[in-house]
């Protein structure tokens, strides 16, 4: 899990303490590190951790419903942005997962609007004031999870229609025609950014080892994101990295269906860790209102919460297709 720090490292982004013992604001970052990292064992996942690292995030109930937003001037047309959307979301809700994961998607001719604990899921195309710190240019989408304990309880997933490194687009299907373009695939992204959105942290550390440590559900320690990792990781969905022509991250690893297994069986209910029940409210404030600004619901316990930020940033370099 990243940590909290006063100092700005290179290629990430400042850390943030703002609201919350029991409502926990949590944003993922996508950064390609080009450092070297030892060998992580193929068939792990790895889950993301509360602030204090005493829990891992899940939904108490796995039937989630999203709401897209389609307003405002969008950089993909509403019907490819309504269409990547439904084919994520069906990626994970496939019967051959094996997984109780069920997602279903509503939209809004609303538009895009900073994240906030309003118990509505969004997914949204930002078009204004996407920038740094907690925004960068090379930044294509960030997804924002709200917590109560260990249980998840609103996520908020923004797309980059601002300054997005390459176009988006809905890429053809054929991996060789998709690698002619040079667009980022929108459904591999969302594809991406909903394991977030489920609790799946990436398979790799950025920037270096994190503090507290993070270990995989194998009890393995989290690796150090390199190029030179094993294809199983670097080809899972949740490898932090998009790269224009790629469609891999559309489809599931061995990794994630072996995580949607785990901690969403089929007729059980996910196990949540920490309690999901408090009372008062809280206001989110501070160095963080252009990015995440309006009050916390009520409901919610708070008393210091932090951001951890995050994202898909464009690679610097292409990988290959993914090995079926």
């Amino acid at each position: 899990m990243p940590h909290s720090t006063s100092a700005k490292p290179s290629r990430s982004l400042v850390l943030a303490r703002v609201c919350s013992r029991n409502v926990r604001l949590v944003w993922f970052l996508v950064l390609l590190v080009g450092v070297l990292g030892a060998v992580t064992p193929a068939q792990a996942y790895v889950r993301t951790r509360s602030e204090d690292d005493k829990y891992d995030l899940i939904w108490p109930d796995p039937a989630i419903t999203l709401t897209v937003r389609t307003g405002g001037a969008l950089p993909i047309s509403v019907n490819d942005l309504l269409e990547a959307t439904m084919r994520a979301t069906g990626t994970w809700n496939a019967p051959a997962n094996d997984s109780s994961i069920d997602f279903s998607v509503v939209s809004s001719a609303a538009a895009a609007s900073d994240p906030a604990y309003d118990h509505e899921n969004t997914i949204s195309v930002r078009t204004s004031d996407w920038n740094a710190p907690l925004y960068g240019s090379g930044v294509l989408a960030l997804t924002t999870v709200w917590t109560l304990g260990g249980a998840i309880v609103d996520t908020d997933t923004e797309i980059n229609g601002v300054s997005p490194s390459a176009p988006w687009a809905l890429l053809p299907d054929d991996p060789a025609l998709a690698m002619m373009e040079n667009n980022v695939d929108l459904q591999a992204a969302l594809t991406h950014e909903l394991g977030h959105a489920i609790g799946l942290a990436h398979p790799c550390s950025l920037g270096g080892p994190p503090d507290p440590p993070e270990v995989d559900n194998l009890g393995n320690p989290v690796v150090t994101c390199s190029p030179t990792l094993p294809a199983s990781i670097l080809n899972a969905t949740m490898f932090p990295s998009a790269t224009p022509g790629e469609i891999q991250e559309r489809v599931l690893s061995d990794d994630e269906l072996l995580a949607l297994h785990d901690l969403y069986p089929v007729g059980q209910a996910p196990v949540v860790q920490g309690t999901t029940t408090s009372s008062g409210g809280c206001a989110v404030g501070g160095a963080l209102d252009a990015a995440a600004s309006g009050a916390v619901g009520s409901g919610a316990e708070c008393s210091g919460a932090v951001i951890v930020v995050g994202a898909v940033l464009l690679a610097r370099r292409r990988r290959g297709v993914r090995r079926s």
